[in-house]
């Protein structure tokens, strides 16, 4: 548990010199930490990848990173991992289409493709 309260930055103001060298050691050596971390904390080849994430006026530099793994989502947390999985007229897909309408302007139709989902996303207040 101390482990993840460190690479969270639970320890980020009290212990600086601690927390910076768990993240890097975390960095290159992920595969040491895999018997101490939950499946949804362990790094995967997907997490190297990068996100197109969408700014708006409000939220500028919009990132995305610690990408859940898919069959996590599915099994554990109930997600739909698939576009074709988000059911037509829920209040999940209302709710996001409202989303997308309201802080993009983008108007979908349908949902396709691959959901990917994430624990962190930053941005910068203007």
């Amino acid at each position: 548990m101390t482990v993840r309260c460190l690479l969270g930055d639970g320890f980020a103001s009290s212990e600086p010199d601690l927390t910076a060298q768990m993240k890097r050691l975390f960095k290159n050596m992920p595969a040491f930490f895999k018997p101490l971390l939950p499946r949804s904390e362990q790094v995967s080849v997907d997490d190297a990848d990068t996100f197109e994430t969408i700014s708006d006026a409000s939220h500028l530099q919009a990132a995305v990173s610690h990408k859940i793994k898919g069959p996590y989502c599915k099994a554990t947390l109930g997600l739909p991992i698939r576009g074709s999985q988000i059911v037509a007229g829920s209040a999940f897909s209302q709710a996001l289409i409202a989303a997308y309408t309201r802080d993009y302007e983008i108007s979908i139709n349908k949902f396709s493709g691959p959901t990917q989902w994430f624990k962190k996303i930053s941005f910068t207040d203007p």
